[in-house]
């Protein structure tokens, strides 16, 4: 028999401008579920050519869009 635990929060990975179209999915479930939620924004050094100085602005520019 399994247990399934109750989550503690919720994390929402946005790594490109068409990912905020989750977000207020995300943030109904969140506010329903009386958890907490985590914005992300993720850059791969390994498959990125974007400057870090670039990629922290773009984190930025979505992060605030998602405010």
């Amino acid at each position: 028999m399994t247990h399934l635990t109750r989550p503690n929060s919720l994390s929402v990975v946005l790594n490109h401008p068409d990912d905020l179209a989750r977000l207020p999915w995300a943030a109904a479930f969140a506010r329903r579920s009386r958890l907490p939620l985590t914005l992300m924004h993720v850059v791969d050094p390994l498959t990125s050519r974007e400057h870090p100085d670039n990629a922290e602005i773009l984190a930025q520019d979505m992060l605030s869009l998602a405010a």
